[in-house]
């Protein structure tokens, strides 16, 4: 059998293994390692002494709890695998990446976005950051970022909620599966109606930042859609969820916004 280079080439540009592994046992596996959670720990929440640390599994897919005891203090972590179940996820993070500067790692032990578990109280403490004009605004820029890769699955665990009232995406598996729309967000995640203008502005300021990059990445968005043929498009989409073309989404994104001369060079990629 023919190796494929253009499925090499696109390997090569994402800086992927050949054969990336499916994320859940390996990752787990890294997890049940206390110094790797002690790392963790440190860097991301500044706490360098605990007494105990419990890992289990939430779901089958990829969601790990860590259960964490540290002097009188007893608090749970949620751990996000966001990558590498198949190529087509880390085709979505690589160019959600590019488009909105918010850089997701998707490799081993990197492949790891922590938010805090709130349990019982998350529909107060969602209620409660939806007062501020800020949540807003950062909502309508998650909804926005969502569009150019046609990102769908945006259910609860899928959506962190920052202490600085921030929202990222996570989990890219439903990458590309929409044209021209995407999934809402869940209910409970929608901003107050008063707060409608900050949440128009943060739509707006996206866009502005979508179209930036979409200028100053366009030679190396060219290379990656470029490998897109028959073969290695079959070998990114995985298994049988829905794919859309991501250089379709990308130009009905940049028509419908009005970006010509965007669109005019998307429109000449050729596979």
């Amino acid at each position: 059998m023919m190796r494929d280079t253009r499925l090499e080439e696109f390997l090569n540009i994402l800086k992927l293994p050949a054969r990336p592994a499916g994320p859940n046992e390996e990752v787990f596996r890294i997890l049940k390692e206390p110094r790797n959670v002690r790392r963790i720990l440190k860097e991301l929440y500044g706490i360098e002494k605990f007494d105990k640390i419990c890992s289990r599994k939430v779901n089958p897919y990829s969601t790990i709890k860590l259960e964490v005891a540290a002097g009188q203090d007893h608090f749970s972590l949620y751990a996000k695998v966001a990558g590498m179940k198949c190529l087509k996820e880390c085709l979505g993070i690589e160019l959600s990446n590019m488009l909105t500067e918010r850089k997701l790692p998707y490799l081993l032990c990197e492949d790891v976005v922590i938010t805090e578990d709130i349990g019982d109280t998350l529909d107060e403490w969602i209620d409660y950051i939806k007062e501020s004009e800020g949540y807003a605004y950062n909502y309508g820029m998650l909804e926005e970022f969502s569009k150019p890769i046609g990102l769908g699955d945006r259910c609860s665990q899928n959506i962190v909620v920052r202490d600085n009232k921030e929202l990222w995406h996570i989990d890219f598996e439903w990458s590309f599966a929409y044209v021209s729309r995407t999934d809402p967000m869940l209910s409970r995640y929608r901003p107050l109606s008063k707060h409608s203008k900050a949440k128009k502005q943060g739509t707006k300021d996206a866009k502005i930042i979508v179209k930036e990059n979409l200028e100053n990445n366009l030679s190396r968005l060219k290379k990656i859609l470029q490998c897109l043929n028959e073969t290695a498009y079959l070998s990114i989409r995985g298994h049988e969820l829905p794919m859309h073309d991501p250089k379709d989404i990308l130009i009905n994104y940049s028509g419908a916004n009005g970006w010509k001369s965007i669109e005019k060079e998307l429109k000449g990629i050729k596979y």
